[in-house]
């Protein structure tokens, strides 16, 4: 906090270079938002959804398919941004879960695919999934 890296960074900016990124955050939540002085986004999309949004997606997607007499062959999603920055990726976790997937991520935490589950142990047919992403989803 003793180093000020606002302005230095501001007239950066105004010259056209590059100002490295970093999700936004409260500093009492989360350190990784120090220093300041950087471009601040919303969330980092390699790091969702997150083990507990996996849990509720998963939670969702079996709600989901319980009011259905029978198993929809495809399902239909609207991604919201918002939505998915307030939920750590719930929404993503949900489509995952329908389509019969859990997300792969790699040895920094980060996102880095899909790993499919075998029918046998999904104990389903896999659900098409069909999304629709708002503006700023990505």
């Amino acid at each position: 906090l003793k180093k000020q890296n606002e302005i230095p960074a501001i007239i950066n900016a105004l010259d056209g270079k590059f100002t490295p990124p970093v999700p936004g955050g409260d500093i009492v939540r989360s350190k990784d938002i120090l220093p300041t002085g950087r471009n601040i986004h919303a969330f980092d999309p390699f790091r969702m959804p997150t083990t507990f949004a996996c849990r509720q997606g998963e939670i969702q997607a079996d709600l989901l398919l319980k009011t259905h007499k029978e198993l929809p062959k495809t399902v239909a999603l609207v991604l919201w941004g918002s939505d998915n920055i307030k939920s750590d990726g719930e929404q993503i976790a949900q489509a995952l879960a329908l389509i019969g997937a859990k997300p792969r991520f790699d040895s920094f935490g980060r996102l880095s695919g899909a790993d499919l589950i075998s029918l046998e142990q999904l104990g389903r047919p896999r659900i098409d999934v069909v999304m629709t992403l708002s503006g700023n989803i990505f």
